[in-house]
């Protein structure tokens, strides 16, 4: 009861946690988090999503909070203005475009709230079609400014794994890479995490890790969830995440994240 009286705001990742495999939020997931609104809990969601990927389930739902989007590169008030930004540098990003370029692989960034893709090949219709954006068709050469805010490689894990490397070789510590998912290497200034984003916003509240309960089920969540005082993870979460936390959730197609919140806060 001590633990759960300390819990004062609820980060919760979006795919593979608040979402089902279908993509939607289940009617039991939305009425829990809106129940957690109405009794003073603080409601979260902190995504690799673009902002306009996100905001129908924030509507759907019905909430009132803060949200974080790019993988923890923005963070966006109650009324939906940035107020912590990250971006990447010009020099970076078209460096970036051209190791996607080397290797072959899909690559496509945002930049100012634009989904930026060089064609319309068959993974960025999959793309589309699992995000909801809207593509706008660039050649990354002739940008005055690839300030990427969040940029992806998509494909095979063993050719990610490569570029994750080759990533590491270049830049060092100077960017922030995550997999958002085996297929999805997702790359950011080296500020941006989800932990980061959620630091920020703990500290305007004058909230601490202690009063942070945090959900998600990627490697991209490892840190939010570590800082947390109450970290858990989902059922369909790897097993490599599953074993460094306590906390489970039954899966995303099991409305693991609202049958946990009910349980712990009694709701």
């Amino acid at each position: 009861m001590e633990t759960q009286n300390k819990i004062r705001l609820v980060a919760i990742d979006l795919d593979g946690t608040l979402l089902n495999s279908h993509h939607e939020v289940s009617l039991k997931n939305a009425e829990v988090l809106r129940k957690l609104e109405k009794a003073g809990i603080q409601v979260v969601i902190t995504t690799g999503r673009a902002y306009e990927a996100m905001t129908k389930f924030y509507r759907e739902i019905g909430l009132s909070g803060e949200v974080i989007c790019y993988n923890g590169s923005v963070v966006y008030d109650k009324e939906h203005n940035i107020v912590w930004k990250n971006i990447l540098d010009h020099e970076t990003g078209l460096e970036l475009v051209k190791i996607g370029e080397k290797y072959g692989i899909y690559h496509h960034g945002f930049i100012d709230n634009k989904w930026v893709v060089p064609e319309m090949s068959d993974m960025a219709v999959k793309y589309k079609e699992r995000t909801g954006l809207t593509e706008t068709l660039v050649d990354f050469h002739h940008l005055e400014d690839v300030a990427f805010t969040k940029m992806m490689y998509i494909g095979e894990n063993e050719m990610l794994m490569d570029i994750y490397n080759v990533l590491d070789d270049k830049f060092g510590d100077q960017l922030y890479k995550a997999f958002s998912n085996p297929m999805f290497l997702e790359i950011m200034h080296r500020n941006s995490s989800k932990a980061n984003a959620l630091s920020y916003l703990l500290e305007q509240k004058g909230l601490t890790t202690e009063n942070l309960l945090a959900i998600g089920d990627g490697y991209n969540d490892f840190e939010m969830l570590s800082m947390a005082g109450i970290g858990v993870v989902m059922e369909n979460a790897p097993m490599e995440l599953k074993k460094h936390f306590t906390y489970k959730a039954l899966s995303n197609d099991e409305d693991g994240v609202g049958k946990f919140l009910e349980n712990f806060f009694g709701v």
